[in-house]
């Protein structure tokens, strides 16, 4: 909903140049994710095994040392960057420009502070997942969502920049990662945030599971915010402003499903434990279905009625019904085959599918340049979004491939 109204106040009060360069910065949280190096998912598994062990002391060390690791990779990145920052400030006349070099350098910094905060919440939500918190954990981590749009809108409607939304942003997250900690730690006192439990033997047996789980966080930060990048690069801020309120509006379905889907992935876990074949193939089937349910719909009202809802919500912006069609059936085979792999990535077995869509997401990246290089005549936005949707379509196959040999997968296996 805050998007909804973002993106035409933003497209107003900015232009169609600066929503685009704000897309592009946002893509900052998404590319510092992949600082955990996927060691948050595969901890969060091994956390639950512990604690059904009753090894809290295991437990707390495969927290810690997770969190001691993050915490100095992304505190060395920002550290880098406000050096880099620094020397363009220094060495480049500043030209007043609200979109120049000089505020577009201080706004990394302050979004990459503000991801610092992101990363926080996101390592401990890994505890709330472990001890079947996921409701509370989901709430209280999606709340600083909502808080963050009204600073933005409120912001943007004072007449505030760039800086200004940021500086409210870190604000709004400091307070909140406090309060999540405090809360996570009240129902499970074996929980802190420290170094003293922390081993460097436990990230070295997490190594395995984490480098595909980071594979796959690569790829997915690949064609979601990178594409919008070289999509810029070869095609301009205008391009990239079209392409993400259409994407935004076929992905409302895949927001949807994935609040489901999420909170499946500790229950699969537990089934896997048990060995409980049976619920996992139903709780595949009924992710698939409702992912399904959800997107195909909205996929046909897109194609026929896009550029409508379009206008509805941007005063400038308009896009060809092809457009439309191919990011509606982006979400129908993304929904597919997410619901085919979470079992996969709930039991630490991402491997099997990871490295896979690695490559796919590499090819859709490179799209926009290959299209300039190959002068393949078709709308740059467009075909990129075709080459995203046959990329999904090509992980439903894959997967089904990969599954074949699961003990829950078929009725005949499970007899």
């Amino acid at each position: 909903m805050t998007q909804l109204i973002a993106i035409p106040l933003l497209t107003r009060h900015w232009g169609a140049e600066g929503y685009g360069i704000w897309l592009m910065l946002t893509t900052i949280p998404f590319y510092l994710s992949m600082s955990d190096f996927g060691l948050g998912t595969a901890a969060g598994v091994e956390i639950m095994r512990f604690l059904k062990e009753g090894d809290l002391g295991s437990a707390r060390s495969a927290f810690q040392s997770v969190w001691v690791l993050l915490t100095a990779t992304i505190g060395t990145i920002l550290f880098i960057a406000l050096i880099a920052a620094s020397m363009l400030i220094l060495l480049t006349p500043y030209s007043g420009d609200p979109w120049g070099r000089h505020e577009i350098a201080k706004a990394v910094v302050l979004m990459i502070i503000y991801s610092f905060g992101i990363v926080q919440m996101s390592i401990v939500y890994v505890v709330y997942r472990a001890t079947h918190r996921y409701a509370l954990g989901t709430v209280l981590l999606m709340s600083m969502f909502p808080l963050e749009g009204a600073c933005l809108l409120i912001t943007v409607l004072l007449g505030g920049g760039l800086n200004d939304v940021l500086i409210g942003y870190i604000i709004l997250r400091a307070l909140g990662a406090v309060a999540y900690n405090y809360v996570i730690y009240r129902r499970e006192r074996w929980f802190a945030v420290g170094w003293d439990s922390a081993r460097l033997s436990v990230i070295r047996s997490l190594a395995g599971p984490s480098t595909a789980v980071l594979s796959l966080n690569g790829s997915n930060i690949m064609v979601l915010q990178l594409l919008l990048v070289t999509l810029g690069a070869f095609a301009g801020p205008a391009t990239v402003a079209v392409f993400g309120s259409v994407r935004f509006l076929a992905r409302i379905p895949f927001q949807f499903f994935s609040m489901f889907e999420r909170a499946s992935v500790p229950e699969f876990t537990h089934a896997e434990l048990h060995e409980r074949w049976g619920l996992m193939r139903k709780m595949v089937r009924m992710n698939v279905t409702l992912g399904l349910l959800a997107s195909l719909p909205v996929a046909i009202i897109l194609t026929f009625f896009g550029q409508t809802l379009l206008g509805a919500i941007s005063h400038s912006l308009h896009a060809s019904q092809t457009l439309f069609f191919w990011l509606g059936m982006t979400t129908v085979f993304l929904v597919t085959w997410t619901g085919l792999a979470t079992p996969l990535f709930a039991t630490n077995q991402a491997h099997r599918y990871a490295y896979y869509f690695l490559a796919i997401a590499l090819l859709v990246v490179l799209g926009p340049m290959l299209r300039n290089l190959l002068h393949i005549p078709m709308e740059p936005g467009t075909f990129s979004a075709m080459m995203l949707a046959l990329g999904h379509m090509a992980m439903i196959v894959i997967l089904w491939f990969q599954l074949s040999g699961a003990p829950w997968f078929r009725r005949k296996e499970m007899a």
